[in-house]
């Protein structure tokens, strides 16, 4: 059942603008935005794409230079693999010169990188020779030094046949490279190596499913996600049989530390999506996201799927495998939102970060974040606590234009975002980019500080009526009597000051535009609320 659009909603939405944000206690701003025209002509999808963060903030990118070269087993070409360090300035890049696919890359504690792709032919570089049959595409991974040199390049399975990358995750000195066979549902393995010398330890075999994304905790348990496992009762994890639901499904999967399966979550589908999953650094909470096509079941939560076209969701387990919550961007006549690509979240033991794209609106927990009507492609990072509320938010304007390919990492207390536009794109007055061709992009957000540290809560705050044509009602606790408080407009212009006094007061607005306000109390607890002007 589609949720009911009322014009109160409808109209909150109209007037909200771009990174509104709410009230927080933190406040997070574009530090610096590089841009580059994308190295050749064509459609960046159709190759190389994959971006890493060190925890020091070195971003290393690599882009498809040149190729697209069709081999039956994914568009490949040579890569140009690039090293940032944390301020946007250029390190090193070297051209990776043969018939390659990265999927992924990871930053090691060394100031290298490890990249998991696939080659098809005979791969060829520095030092290193792979020989491969003409007609198989095989997983490679290659280790690159902190100068940019290539240490080591070697398969990432022994399984003669055509394999896809799926992930990779490194934890310590250990590497976790999970693939896929060539037949889509297929076989899956996840090796595991040594990550300063490329020793094979052991292989996690996955057979009938189709396998996208792993993480691993801290003691070595391992979570990954897939689709579409046999009804026939033939899908097995590391030994385990599991039977598919429905025609279309999805998972969630638990290996303990001694990597035996130790339980399933499956959910009904209409498609076999590519969920992701992230693991908090404590260990507690298990972050699952994935596109959202249709209405589905997780638990005892409805999830009621997009009223346009598409939208995410992102469900909390803990380790026993036990849902928290899940959450959707809720159904809405014209906007929808969708997740970045592998590595679009962030987990974190206060919450998650999550990036992606929508398109006029995008609404969290029934509340507006960020719109610009007439956008097709919008850029969003939307933060959110450990009960999946939204803590802070930033939007990309792209009015005649799009952003596309997003991925995001943290290092410190800073997010790196990188990506593709097209056309118009606004990220704030000093990063502005135009042009009728692909570039790709990296935005650095950082934190500043503010004196707003919550969320306005009903039983200490209301406004009433909201939206408003004449008179605004404050309605507060007896706590905050004596507190001083402002109105601005989303601009940050302040337009009253005053004092709280009576439990209910009354401020004019008939001298106000229409639009959307902010009322700011201060004091030892600072909040703020939102209204509208008609």
């Amino acid at each position: 059942m589609r949720k009911p659009i009322s014009y109160l909603a409808l109209l909150f939405a109209y007037f909200f603008t771009l990174n509104l944000g709410l009230a927080q206690s933190q406040i997070f701003q574009y530090d610096w935005v590089l841009a580059s025209p994308y190295p050749q002509a064509g459609n960046p999808f159709l190759g190389t794409d994959a971006f890493a963060v060190s925890a020091t903030g070195d971003q290393f990118t690599a882009l498809t230079s040149e190729g697209f070269i069709d081999t039956g087993a994914g568009n490949m070409g040579s890569i140009d693999l690039t090293r940032y360090d944390s301020e946007g300035n250029l390190i090193w890049s070297i051209n990776l010169n043969d018939t390659l696919f990265i999927n992924q890359i990871v930053a090691t504690t060394s100031g290298g990188c490890i990249l998991f792709g696939s080659f098809n032919g005979n791969l060829i570089l520095g030092n290193f020779m792979l020989p491969v049959a003409e007609t198989a595409a095989q997983s490679v991974l290659i280790r690159v030094s902190e100068a940019g040199a290539i240490e080591d390049v070697i398969p990432a399975s022994s399984t003669v046949g055509d394999q896809n990358p799926a992930a990779i995750c490194l934890k310590g000195d250990l590497l976790y490279a999970m693939l896929n066979g060539n037949g889509f549902v297929d076989y899956s393995y996840i090796e595991i190596y040594n990550s300063t010398t490329f020793e094979h330890l052991e292989t996690i075999s996955q057979n009938s499913v189709f396998t996208n994304d792993l993480d691993v905790d801290a003691l070595s348990n391992i979570y990954l996600t897939g689709s579409c496992l046999s009804q026939d009762g033939t899908s097995d994890f590391n030994g385990t049989t599991v039977e598919g639901a429905g025609d279309y499904n999805k998972f969630l999967v638990k290996y303990n530390s001694s990597h035996e399966f130790e339980w399933i979550r499956i959910f009904d589908d209409v498609t076999c999506p590519e969920p992701s999953v992230r693991v908090s650094p404590d260990g507690n909470s298990i972050y699952f996201s994935d596109e959202l096509y249709d209405g589905v079941m997780m638990g005892d939560i409805a999830l009621e799927g997009p009223n346009w076209v598409y939208d995410f969701y992102i469900a909390k387990y803990n380790p026993q495998g036990e849902l928290h919550w899940a959450k959707e961007v809720p159904n809405f006549a014209v906007g929808d939102a969708n997740p970045g690509k592998g590595e679009f979240l962030v987990a974190e033991n206060d919450g998650l970060a999550i990036t992606g794209f929508f398109r006029n609106y995008l609404t969290w927990n029934q509340d507006t974040l960020l719109a610009d009507p007439g956008s097709q492609s919008s850029l969003f990072v939307l933060k959110l606590d450990v009960l999946g509320d939204a803590q802070w938010y930033k939007g990309v304007q792209t009015q005649s234009g799009t952003t596309s390919g997003l991925s995001m990492s943290r290092a410190g207390n800073s997010y790196y975002v990188n990506g593709f536009m097209l056309g118009n794109c606004t990220f704030s007055e000093e990063y502005s980019f135009t042009g009728d061709f692909y570039q790709t992009f990296t935005a650095k957000l950082s934190e500043t500080a503010t004196d707003i540290s919550k969320i306005s809560k009903e039983s200490e705050l209301q406004l009433y009526p909201n939206p408003s044509s004449d008179f605004l009602q404050i309605n507060h606790a007896s706590t905050l009597s004596g507190k001083s408080f402002s109105i601005y407009s989303v601009s940050g212009k302040r337009l009253i000051q005053g004092v709280l006094s009576n439990s209910i007061q009354s401020v004019d607005l008939r001298s106000f535009p229409a639009g959307v306000y902010i009322l700011s109390i201060s004091g030892d607890v600072s909040m703020m609320a939102r209204f509208v002007k008609m």
